[in-house]
């Protein structure tokens, strides 16, 4: 509120003050100078209206307050501290100038300008400022903590922070810029290194910054209210000096007014962010008038260097500075008239027309420099109208308020901002609008020749209904939004166009319930209806995608070191690319149903299973599938012998889920592989007869070759050879024809005659005696393919009686049991 406490003409003032602390306790608030609770303060006022703030001593509190009121009015004393908020980001450039387009004028002489920074203090050595820029000559300090005299101390670093704000140079290579480039500047330190300082001081400090030729104050402090503000404020404003002041940083604590910001005459200041919109932080009790950048506001700091601050107390500063460049262009311009130009060309932000959180807008540096006013707005006759009513009709919207309680007072009525019609009564039906279409309108009150401010201004219409059954279509090229449209109310015109939101950010409009985006990327989206009368809530968010389902039908084959995969893709929505998982792990990204992988051992059997994915994300995985495996060994191994060979004989391996059909097999004899074949039998032709071979066999199919089967042990002997026996006498000198059978041909059989004589024979009256005892080889023959051999002629028999025995040697020489017993007689 802008009220302050009844002034009697000649005495001094009396005003409690309050206080405001920030996320920091401030240990260097000052305390009562007398060991009491508070100091009361009076206000003593000469005849030139120039404040004196003196301190009353008395016993007790009570005694000093009426000691001071015998004076006049009082104040008790209370702490006031810095209004800015914690450091906590860093930017690259310095928004604030750039939102108000500063470097249009950093060539605007300021000399006849004289800014007085009642803070903590300026760091009048910091390099950022020119040489007898900081008014040290004429400075002053009123922490009384032993510092300095003149204000040329900054222990806190927050009055040289606003200082580089209102005035830094410009152009010269280092730090940043002023919005006032150049600007001189007064010290007036009221704060002490922690922050704190106190109500006396300041009102101290205004009162002496209007004494040494400021011609604007700029207050970055604030607390509870005093009187001795609205003293010392009017002094100033009396003379001709544009009193600024931050409008506080406690929305969020409690949101009371803050002082001086909301002593009459001040213009109070809130803080905007980078959109254009009042800082969280930012008072909205109603006591601001303009608003400026008061988040991350990059300035000069103690010792020389930069840093971030955020606070209304980071806005004020921009405004006194443009206060500055408007007074160094607008001789002519008056306390009054700077004000008035300055809330006429903000730019209106948050709600139509003057609000509660940002005043009259927005400082509009341009328009302000461009203004060509220097005369006073006059002020309101009284309050704006309240209460504004706005009832719409098919061919009429009728208006109606709260009545004036001053007689005789009329109202103007104002549509979208111009001036209607006027009204002696508290009621107005307007008949010349266009149907469906959307005004505003305000009311002021006229009394005495006075018009006040406008109410706030009131839509005819409400904001349109929200659209529904928000439908998203995605394709391969584009996303196709479709909508049904706004349900057109008696009191609410028919939407204008639609905004289409992607992500929660404002993307397009259209003014039909359709919209095209293009695709590629996921997106979420909501509509919302706009007429004149503003803008309805957003449709419920959808998504451009959804998560896709699971491939289907995996398979795999393998081959070697290779497994080929295929599945079948996802019903709509389905992905626009796949996850190859094997064994549980990530495996590859591929964007059609089909893959090879060629890292796989052939004896490792992998699971494998398939994923899609698409902008929405990542489906669930498809049922797994087995990599074939090498087939396992075969069964019921067998082995025949025969003559000079060993027939193997066997079944396949069973073709299971994971193991395909066996391809081909390999044979082994005593471990070392021996042949390969396609059929499950093999004969061993290189066997040799008497020998015992261990045979196993192993089965290969497309992953590889399996594990040998059971071990199957085999040798072969040759048959006991067949010859026939002949006893027979014969005449001494006959041949002897032996005719016989043998099972392996090409087997050489050599015939032995043992011979013996048992009797004595004659033989043509001689007796035969010719061996008695040894053997005599008789010859040999080769068995023929059929087996059979002959052996034929053998020598003439001079005995009548001999054995003869036959021996089987094989083709590697080695002999074969073989006996044949032939009596010769």
């Amino acid at each position: 509120m802008r009220g302050h406490l009844a002034r009697r003409t000649g005495v001094a003032a009396l005003a409690a003050i309050g206080a405001v602390t920030l996320a920091t306790p401030l240990a260097a608030v000052a305390g009562p100078r007398d060991g009491a609770s508070v100091d009361t303060i009076a206000t003593v006022l000469d005849a030139g209206g120039r404040p004196t703030f003196v301190e009353v001593e008395a016993a007790t509190v009570a005694e000093e307050r009426r000691k001071a009121d015998a004076l006049g009015e009082a104040a008790v004393e209370v702490p006031v501290t810095a209004l800015a908020t914690p450091n906590d980001t860093y930017r690259s450039q310095q928004w604030g100038n750039t939102r108000l387009s500063s470097d249009d004028f950093t060539g605007v002489a300021t000399g006849g300008q004289l800014v007085a920074v009642v803070d903590s203090g300026i760091r009048s050595s910091h390099p950022d400022f020119a040489a007898g820029q900081i008014r040290c000559d004429i400075g002053a300090d009123f922490v009384g903590d032993g510092l300095s005299t003149n204000g040329c101390v900054d222990p806190n670093g927050h009055g040289t922070h606003v200082a580089g704000t209102v005035g830094a140079v410009a152009n010269n290579g280092i730090g940043v810029a002023g919005i006032a480039s150049g600007v001189p500047i007064l010290p007036v330190r009221v704060l002490g290194a922690g922050g704190g300082g106190t109500s006396t001081g300041v009102a101290n400090g205004i009162v002496y910054a209007v004494d040494h030729g400021a011609t604007v104050i700029t207050m970055s402090l604030g607390g509870g209210y005093s009187s001795s503000y609205d003293d010392a404020v009017k002094y100033a404003t009396d003379h001709n000096v544009v009193v600024v002041a931050a409008a506080g940083n406690n929305r969020a604590s409690g949101n009371a007014p803050s002082w001086p910001a909301a002593s009459p005459g001040v213009e109070s200041v809130a803080a905007t962010d980078t959109n254009n919109v009042s800082a969280s932080f930012s008072n909205s009790s109603g006591t601001a008038d303009i608003s400026a950048p008061g988040v991350n506001i990059m300035s000069t700091d103690t010792n020389g260097t930069y840093s971030y601050k955020s606070g209304t107390s980071m806005a004020a500063p921009h405004v006194a500075a443009a206060v500055a460049l408007y007074r160094a262009t607008h001789s002519g311009a008056t306390e009054a008239a700077t004000r008035a130009a300055l809330e006429s060309t903000a730019i209106d932000i948050e709600s139509p027309g003057r609000d509660a959180a940002t005043g009259a807008g927005l400082l509009n540096l341009t328009a302000l420099m461009q203004s060509t006013s220097t005369n006073p707005v006059t002020p309101p006759a009284s309050g704006a109208p309240a209460n504004l009513v706005v009832t719409p009709a098919a061919t009429s919207i009728a208006l109606k308020w709260t009545a004036a309680t001053k007689a005789g007072t009329t109202y103007r009525v104002y549509r979208n901002g111009v001036s209607l019609a006027t009204s002696t009564a508290a009621a107005y039906v307007d008949k010349t609008i266009t149907p469906a279409t959307n005004y505003t309108y305000a009311v002021a009150a006229v009394s005495g020749g006075v018009t006040s401010q406008p109410s706030a201004a009131v839509p005819a219409y409400l904001a349109p209904t929200t659209p529904t059954k928000l439908v998203v279509t995605p394709s391969a090229a584009t996303i196709q939004l479709r909508w049904t449209p706004s349900v057109k109310l008696a009191t609410s015109s028919a939407p204008s166009n639609y905004v289409v939101y992607r992500d929660g950010v404002r993307f397009g409009t259209s003014t039909s319930p359709a919209f095209t985006d293009q695709a590629g990327t996921n997106h979420t989206y909501a509509v919302s209806a706009v007429n004149p009368a503003g803008e309805s809530a957003k449709t419920d968010s959808t998504t451009a995608y959804v998560v896709p389902a699971a491939p289907t039908t995996l398979t795999t084959l393998q081959a070697g070191t290779t497994v080929k995969l295929t599945w079948r893709a996802p019903a709509s929505p389905g992905g626009v690319s796949y996850t190859v998982y094997r064994d549980g792990s990530p495996l590859a990204t591929v964007t059609t149903p089909a893959y090879a992988d060629t890292t796989v051992s052939p004896t490792a059997n992998a699971t494998y299973a398939v994923s899609a994915v698409n902008p929405a994300g990542e489906s669930v995985r498809s049922a797994t599938a087995l990599a074939y495996k090498v087939p396992s060994p075969p069964v019921g191994v067998t082995s025949t012998p025969a003559v000079g060979s060993i027939k193997l004989n066997w079944r396949a391996p069973a073709v299971t889920a994971n193991a395909s059909a066996a391809t081909g097999y390999t044979v082994y004899r005593d471990g070392v592989q021996l042949a390969t074949t396609t059929d499950p039998t093999y004969v061993d032709s290189s066997a040799t007869a008497n020998v015992s071979y261990r045979y196993t066999v192993a089965a290969t199919n497309v992953a590889g070759t399996g594990p040998a089967s059971a071990v199957s042990l085999r040798s072969w002997t040759y048959p006991t050879g067949k010859l026939a026996a002949t006893t027979r006498q014969l005449a001494p000198g006959t041949p002897l024809s032996i005719t016989g059978t043998y099972l392996k041909p090409g087997t050489t059989v050599t015939f032995t005659e043992a011979y013996k004589v048992t009797t004595t024979t004659m033989v043509n009256n001689k007796p035969v005696s010719r061996m008695s005892a040894g053997t005599l080889v008789l010859g040999s023959a080769v068995a023929d393919d059929s087996g059979t051999l002959t052996f034929s002629a053998l020598p003439a028999q001079d005995a009548t009686t001999g054995t003869v025995t036959a021996t089987a040697v094989d083709m590697n020489g080695r002999t074969i049991p073989f006996s044949l017993g032939l009596t010769v007689r």
